[in-house]
């Protein structure tokens, strides 16, 4: 009995006593951790089965249906992604029908020595005509200059890109007669009915100045930080998006023509938008701008 007493109490029996009890805790522990991660991967595999599963029916649904979705313009990275949006949609559906019309009518003005910066030129004056005639009142005629405008404004790309002619030379001719052209537009609608057309043309081309100098202020500064441009690699400069660009411009022009008498309504509704833009280009380049000085 003294000698069981005397083993218990010696210093080597204690030692392992306290390591028995901490291989409990260490048995226990593993054992909770055993279930909690059979439990996580349990959880996880359920959770991976119901966002494929949901992921299938939500493709199911939108299958054939027109696909809406919202997003913050402004943000060179926000930007990027609608585009690729809008250039897979493009890829699939219109170049197919677009590509096979321009790329033989660019092959032939190469042929005849033709050049882009001549096609823009030429398409200027055309487009340039619209202003009086809408002045006249002419609206369908201006129409058709309109158009015409347009055609040759896609004309130019098509064969600055068939034959490599793509210059910074020729993207400053480019935009700064597109903005021309865009002001000539509302001008021509003020001059037709000065009294009632007025003030919706003079919001419209202040929101023209926004939306131009937003634009071609971002591409200064993004030339200088050598910003890539995947989404737009034909262009001669950086693009910075937002709600109101091109093509939006030319359907309102459109709308112009077709429904005069709604100029002011028109008008005054796309100058909205392009307050929003000018606010989401601001804020986005100048935010961006912000973080690449920062870096630099």
């Amino acid at each position: 009995m003294h000698v069981m007493n005397a083993l218990l109490a010696s210093p080597t029996f204690q030692t392992l006593r306290q390591y028995s009890r901490y291989s409990s805790y260490a048995i226990a522990l593993s054992f909770c951790l055993g279930i909690s991660a059979s439990s996580v991967s349990t959880t996880s595999s359920a959770a991976g089965r119901n966002v494929q599963s949901s992921w299938e029916q939500l493709y199911e649904r939108g299958k054939n249906q027109d696909v809406y979705f919202h997003a913050w313009g402004g943000d060179p990275q926000v930007n990027a992604y609608i585009q690729w949006a809008a250039d897979a949609v493009e890829d699939k559906y219109l170049t197919p029908v677009i590509k096979p019309i321009l790329t033989p009518i660019a092959a032939t003005l190469h042929k005849r020595g033709i050049t882009a910066d001549q096609l823009t030129l030429a398409g200027f004056l055309i487009g340039i005509v619209a202003l009086p005639l809408l002045a006249y009142q002419l609206w369908f005629a201006a129409l058709v200059a309109i158009i015409l405008n347009r055609v040759f404004d896609g004309l130019d790309g098509a064969l600055a890109r068939y034959a490599n002619q793509s210059t910074s030379a020729g993207g400053y001719l480019d935009i700064t007669l597109d903005f021309l052209f865009y002001a000539a537009i509302p001008l021509g609608f003020i001059f037709a009915d000065p009294e009632q057309n007025v003030i919706a043309g003079a919001l419209l081309l202040a929101a023209f100045i926004g939306t131009g100098s937003s634009f071609l202020a971002f591409a200064i500064a993004a030339e200088k930080f050598e910003l890539d441009k995947p989404q737009f690699k034909y262009k001669s400069f950086y693009y910075l998006n937002g709600l109101t660009e091109g093509t939006e411009t030319i359907a309102l022009f459109i709308a112009f023509c077709i429904w005069p008498q709604h100029f002011v309504l028109l008008a005054s509704i796309f100058a909205a938008a392009c307050a929003i833009t000018i606010v989401t280009r601001i804020y986005g380049g100048y935010h961006t701008l912000k973080r690449l000085e920062a870096k630099s």
